[in-house]
């Protein structure tokens, strides 16, 4: 028996392609509209600031975190630049950062924030140039601070003064 479209063969009838764009429309907001677990922190900011030597970004928390930055190689295949990353364990920040913050330095391309699991939020550092990192937790108020050195694309040259 040849089915027709809008049944399944033998006269079953099954959704058309309206029916599943508007299926996809509720799983997608049922998956955007997840509950906050209770008891996590929050980002309240990120900066950034760029100086001769390194670019500085700062992630302003409203408790205290320990983390560690990992590095990733660039993936040409899949156009992802090489990348620092650290995950903020018992985190928030859901869909507030979701457009990332363009830097665009010589040395950072950009800073992104993603939900990474329910209670950690992953930082994304990409990269255009890259030496060396510094990793620093302050406090009062709660900042991981991220120093990355390397040449800037295109910086001019120091003269002896």
């Amino acid at each position: 028996m040849r089915a027709r479209a809008g049944r399944i063969a033998g006269g079953t009838p099954c959704a058309g392609p309206a029916s599943r764009l508007a299926l996809l429309g509720v799983l997608a907001a049922a998956l955007l509209g997840v509950a906050r677990p209770p008891g996590l922190g929050n980002v309240l900011a990120v900066r950034h600031w760029s100086y001769p030597e390194y670019t500085r970004v700062v992630i302003e928390l409203d408790r205290p975190v320990e983390t560690e930055v990992r590095r990733l190689a660039a993936d040409s295949r899949a156009d992802r630049p090489q990348r620092l990353f650290l995950d903020l364990e018992g985190v928030w920040v859901g869909r507030s950062h979701a457009e990332g913050i363009p830097v665009g330095d010589g040395l950072l391309r950009a800073v992104r924030l993603g939900q990474n699991t329910l209670t950690r939020t992953r930082v994304v550092i990409d990269l255009q140039r890259y030496e060396r990192h510094r990793l620093i937790t302050l406090t009062h108020p709660d900042r991981v601070v991220i120093d990355i050195y390397g040449p800037r694309r295109g910086a001019p040259e120091e003269k002896p003064g």
